[in-house]
């Protein structure tokens, strides 16, 4: 249970994460808001505008708060610039910046690696004998 509740809502999300989210989430926000539009006006409508409206309030919230506040918190970003993506021009290019910058946890893993020594084993240089070596 605990996995399946961190899949849908993550603490951090890398890049290709973030981004199948952002495009799923989009095209499911733009599917509502084209569904609401095509309502014909009347008072038999009402309650499938109220559903498509609330369907749409709960999409909106996903993204903000477990599709783009995760991958902020992965760039170690202040919380508040989540408040970016509600201006027009700005949020596209900080949409950008947000697919492509590199994250914490690649920062993590590289300072992880950094003063690792090779196995003796797996090294090529180690065992000159092996038929897998460029000589």
């Amino acid at each position: 249970m605990s996995t399946l509740l961190s899949f849908f809502f993550p603490r951090e999300i890398g890049r290709l994460s973030f981004f199948l989210r952002a495009v799923a989430t989009e095209v499911g926000l733009l599917w509502l808001t084209m569904a609401f539009l095509d309502l014909p006006g009347g008072e038999s409508d009402t309650g499938a505008a109220l559903g498509l409206g609330a369907g749409w309030l709960v999409l909106f919230l996903y993204r903000a708060f477990w599709v783009l506040l995760p991958r902020i918190r992965d760039l170690d970003l202040p919380s508040w610039t989540l408040v970016l993506t509600l201006i027009p021009v700005i949020s596209g290019f900080f949409a950008l910046r947000l697919l492509f910058s590199f994250g914490n946890r690649f920062q993590r893993y590289a300072r992880a690696n950094e003063g690792a020594e090779p196995d003796s084993e797996s090294s090529p240089k180690a065992n000159p004998e092996s038929s897998d070596t460029i000589s």
